[in-house]
């Protein structure tokens, strides 16, 4: 993974070294940071446990990236899935609530929901995380959103020529200074 001087550091060992600001003296990592040691202690919770830890309190996190298009599906055993990740010691999992297709994974009277769901997918994400312990975070997509540029061209950030600006070619760019978020 990462080196402290000559030695070859575990991935944990590796990011724990340059977040406390050691320096490369090959000692392990208890005697070079005692306080994260510590900390990480206090923070991380068993694995069997079932309480749920705020967000700003966790010390693992994982963020559950669904970025799918219209013509895919959602294969997924979420409480399968939700378990796994729960015994691999996350404690907080970042849930998309819209992707930047600009899809909602939600039921919405306003939002465009993904033509491939049948049921709140983001709600029984969160259920699911709850019940296994973890606290959900929320992602929304807020600077890519190719809904809303179809349903209102006038919102699309545009270059100085006037074309509209997507990334990778796939997903549109609504200009942040149009009626979507400032609530006009």
């Amino acid at each position: 993974m990462g080196q402290l001087g000559n030695r070859r550091l575990s991935r944990r060992n590796f990011l724990l070294s340059k977040t406390t600001g050691s320096s490369a003296t090959g000692r392990d990592d208890a005697t070079l940071h005692p306080a994260a040691v510590a900390g990480q202690a206090q923070t991380r919770m068993p694995r069997n446990a079932r309480a749920i830890v705020a967000p700003n309190k966790t010390y693992s996190s994982m963020e559950w990236e669904f970025h799918t298009p219209p013509e895919e599906g959602f294969n997924i055993n979420l409480k399968a899935a939700m378990a796994a990740a729960h015994d691999s010691g996350v404690q907080a999992l970042m849930l998309y609530s819209q992707d930047h297709w600009g899809y909602a994974f939600y039921t919405s009277d306003v939002g465009v929901r993904h033509p491939r769901l049948a049921d709140d997918f983001f709600g029984t994400e969160v259920r699911l995380a709850r019940e296994e312990g973890m606290s959900a975070i929320c992602y929304y997509s807020l600077q890519y959103n190719n809904q809303v540029v179809f349903n209102h061209p006038d919102w699309a950030w545009v270059d100085e020529q006037g074309v509209e600006q997507r990334r990778r070619m796939r997903w549109y760019l609504p200009c942040l200074d149009s009626p979507l978020a400032s609530g006009r």
